[in-house]
């Protein structure tokens, strides 16, 4: 069981999968995601869905960028 933080995905949806499965996110793993997931990259409504479905093994925390929208 692993702990990851991971934040400033801003929208870049595709790159942020891909880093899951570099280093191989499971369901024993915790994931904390420290905010600013939209804004700046072409797919915050990927992300957005992505995160409407997330494991419960995810902490989501709001970022600046949240705050804006």
């Amino acid at each position: 069981m692993s702990t990851y933080v991971i934040s400033d995905i801003h929208g870049c949806c595709n790159e942020f999968l891909s880093m899951l499965e570099k280093i191989r996110f499971s369901e024993s793993d915790n994931l904390i995601l420290a905010g600013d997931y939209i804004d700046r990259g072409k797919q915050s409504y990927e992300m957005l869905k992505w995160l409407e479905q997330c494991l419960p093994n995810v902490l989501l925390l709001r970022g600046n960028h949240e705050e804006e929208i």
